[in-house]
């Protein structure tokens, strides 16, 4: 993976990473109390990519009310990034 990031860095290709990160709850409070509160859960995808003279990072966040964390919904988020933001 080293060794793809830095060709990528030289050009000639481009390295893309992407990560289900870790559920956030909303809203994010200390109170132990809390915990047994109905909270709602945040979701975020991150593509990565790295390319010749420029790196950047995108990201695709919902919450629960608006949809869950199935394969359908991390795929969509996956389609939603668009590559040609690559070649900008």
């Amino acid at each position: 993976m080293k060794i793809d990031r830095e060709q990528a860095k030289e050009g000639g290709c481009i390295f893309m990473t992407y990560d289900t990160e870790k559920t956030m709850p909303l809203p994010k409070l200390s109170v132990g109390e809390a915990f047994y509160m109905r909270q709602i859960w945040m979701y975020n995808v991150g593509v990565h990519v790295v390319r010749q003279k420029r790196e950047g990072s995108y990201f695709q966040i919902w919450t629960e009310n608006e949809s869950k964390r199935g394969v359908n919904e991390v795929c969509f988020s996956l389609l939603a990034f668009s590559p040609l933001q690559i070649f900008r």
